[in-house]
């Protein structure tokens, strides 16, 4: 005779089949908060498409812990199909009740496209594998904490008798008068030559990436006109010949400009060093956009490290003869001041590098 309807083992197929739905829609995300609050790792939990390890860049979306280590969960309505967690929560163990929402922008499944700084080994391998063109490209440690505006770099300030100092160094030429930059004398003295060979007189210069105003003085004793600064975190400053925006400033812009101007910036992006979004073809995707920037026939003055491919992670990268080519394709290589690409490649296939001049030259 066979067995009626069994209610019980109908409830309990049905409330598991709930649970499963509910997990399913309302996937928890466990984080932990380093003793530093500065760094935050967090790790979804185990379901049909396994572990995933996601990852947060700071501490400053969240509630302060009410003690070290303390145990954050997430509770994400949803999980979108791009894997980036919507509507989500904070609630501290220890704080009954304390909530935060968080903006979704900032948790990310994926390990890149929010502000750095984060350290490599919380950086996913399939990422890791963007990063070093699938292994390609050694990786080595050189990693800073401290240079984001949001870790307390403070926004540096020219003055104008700083600018002024540099800018009569720049036009006499004489090094031993004083210091340009914060690099050797090679790099002054490459730009000097650049400018030489194709001269910048009353054009529009957009200046990428400066730390101190040792490049915009070159430019202004080369008689260019007018001169934009942008960086990550953009200068103050009230010299009437320069004028500084923020990187955000510049992408939403539609200026054009007839001359780039970069030294030691580009190699950065996408690292995540400087508080930019963690992107590993940042620096290609940022030499695309400048060509946006420039104006037909518009010249790109460009200083990146050459020598051996390689990521010293985040402190910079080093472009070699497999990441060089993209870095400046869509451009023409017209001239490099400091010796040929080929010759540097090897002089430095053993480490080190060097930062000579590309000229390169846009034609849409």
């Amino acid at each position: 005779m066979g067995r009626g309807i069994q209610w019980k083992e109908v409830f309990i197929v049905c409330a598991f089949t709930f649970l499963f739905v509910f997990i399913l829609e309302n996937r928890s995300v466990q984080v932990t908060i380093s003793p530093q609050a500065e760094s935050i790792s967090v790790h979804r939990h185990m379901l049909l498409s396994g572990f995933e390890s996601i990852l947060l860049p700071t501490a400053r979306d969240m509630p302060t812990p009410s003690s070290i280590n303390s145990s954050v969960t997430v509770f994400a309505s949803t999980v979108t199909d791009n894997a980036t967690v919507r509507n989500a929560s904070l609630l501290i163990n220890g704080e009954i009740g304390h909530k935060q929402t968080v903006r979704p922008s900032r948790l990310h499944i994926d390990s890149f496209g929010f502000p750095g700084p984060v350290p490599w080994d919380w950086i996913r391998p399939s990422v890791r594998d963007m990063y070093t063109m699938n292994g390609q490209i050694a990786v080595q440690p050189f990693f800073f904490n401290s240079d984001a505006p949001d870790s307390g770099a403070v926004a540096p300030i020219w003055t104008d008798e700083q600018i002024d100092g540099m800018l009569e160094v720049a036009r006499s030429r004489n090094l031993s008068s004083g210091q340009l930059s914060g690099y050797d004398d090679s790099s002054s003295l490459f730009f000097f030559e650049a400018f030489d060979r194709y001269p910048i007189r009353g054009k529009s210069i957009l200046v990428i990436g400066s730390q101190t105003p040792w490049v915009e003085a070159i430019c202004i004793a080369a008689e260019a006109g007018s001169i934009t600064t942008v960086d990550f975190n953009p200068p103050v400053v009230s010299h009437p010949r320069i004028k500084s925006i923020s990187i955000d400033q510049l992408d939403a812009t539609d200026d054009v400009y007839d001359v780039i101007v970069s030294f030691s910036s580009i190699e950065h992006d996408g690292l995540g060093r400087y508080g930019d979004p963690m992107n590993p073809t940042g620096d290609l995707q940022r030499m695309k956009k400048l060509q946006g920037l420039v104006k037909p026939e518009g010249l790109f003055y460009l200083g990146v490290p050459v020598g051996n491919d390689t990521l010293a992670f985040n402190g910079h990268r080093v472009y070699g003869p497999l990441r060089m080519p993209k870095l400046i394709e869509g451009w023409k290589h017209l001239d490099t001041v400091g010796g040929k690409l080929e010759d540097l490649f090897a002089q430095y296939q053993n480490g080190g590098f060097i930062q000579p001049i590309l000229i390169l030259h846009y034609v849409p």
